[in-house]
């Protein structure tokens, strides 16, 4: 899979969980001579922090996990690597290609974790909207009426939140997911 950046295919790399990208890709987005990004890394090696800021892969591991053949071993770069190691490139292309890795390349990681988080969020709230309609059935005969009541709580905390994206939705479904604990508790007391 790949992301354009700066019209240039980036294929899109993963290590440890984020978004990565090799000096090769950032010299090839930012149209710098080959070598530019390695040259700035090693110059400023002493300000960047190894499994924070960058990985490194030995040859076979670069060959095997990213099909990369690289003698001397692999770096892998992360965002927060990638913002310090470009801190030098000031032009405004250079500029622009950091707005573009940031918001799409580097993020597209962290919308995915937020859909995963979502999701498990509402697979717990279906559960417990479930355990709710169960003891409402058991604890009286009322309950349509009681589960019509639970269903209309959810709806109005769902939309006093006005959520739209995956990100403003986890808030979201944790507030609803508070309202039914409590909704819970209060049917368990009567």
């Amino acid at each position: 899979m790949y992301e354009l950046i700066n019209n240039v295919p980036l294929q899109i790399k993963e290590y440890n969980g984020q978004r990565v990208v090799t000096f090769k890709d950032i010299d090839r987005v930012h149209n710098r001579p080959e070598g530019t990004a390695r040259r700035n890394f090693n110059t400023n090696k002493k300000h960047f922090i190894e499994r924070e800021d960058y990985f490194v892969r030995n040859s076979y591991e670069a060959k095997k996990e990213f099909r990369i053949i690289a003698p001397n071993g692999l770096i892998l770069v992360t965002e927060s690597g990638y913002l310090m190691l470009v801190r030098s490139f000031t032009d405004d292309l250079a500029w622009s290609v950091q707005r573009q890795l940031v918001n799409t390349y580097f993020k597209a990681q962290v919308i995915n974790n937020s859909y995963a988080e979502l999701l498990k969020l509402y697979n717990d709230m279906n559960s417990d909207i479930e355990e709710i309609k169960n003891t409402v059935k058991t604890l009286d005969k009322n309950a349509d009426r009681r589960m019509n009541c639970v269903m209309k709580a959810i709806k109005e905390s769902i939309m006093e939140t006005s959520c739209t994206t995956a990100q403003s939705l986890i808030p979201c479904f944790l507030y609803t997911h508070k309202k039914l604990k409590k909704l819970y508790k209060k049917l368990n007391n009567k």
